[in-house]
């Protein structure tokens, strides 16, 4: 069951880039180009926005697993902890806020990462068939 889960968000990620990519191709009109490596360009546009983006969320949801966002979410914390009232206050230090954060890794986000490598594949193609 674990695998079909995997495959169904792979799935949908790649619906949703899909989506994207054809938004690009709305937007720059392809179905008008008479010129065949103007739709090439267009194409390899179309499928290098959405892979790109899902590649680089893929790698921000890494670097924010690792903690690197730690520091500043936690000063926006305690900025935030001066326009509230005694009670309602977070008294943790940043110590304890990073092994809460910890616990609330997020698991599992390889899916996006590989539905980006697949729709840049599509990019690359067109992008070497209007090179040449």
């Amino acid at each position: 069951m674990k695998q079909f889960s995997y495959w169904l968000k792979l799935t949908v990620m790649l619906l949703i880039g899909m989506i994207i990519a054809l938004i690009v191709v709305v937007m720059r009109k392809v179905w008008s180009d008479t010129d065949i490596r103007t739709v090439y360009r267009d194409l390899s546009d179309a499928f290098t926005v959405p892979g790109a983006l899902l590649i680089l969320l893929s790698g921000l949801i890494f670097v924010s697993n690792g903690g690197a966002f730690y520091g500043f979410s936690f000063a926006m914390l305690k900025f935030f902890n001066v326009f509230r009232s005694n009670a309602n206050r977070n008294r943790e230090g940043y110590k304890e806020y990073c092994e809460r954060k910890r616990e609330k890794r997020v698991a599992g986000y390889s899916y996006i990462f590989f539905a980006g490598v697949i729709l840049l594949i599509p990019g690359i193609v067109f992008l070497v068939l209007y090179i040449i």
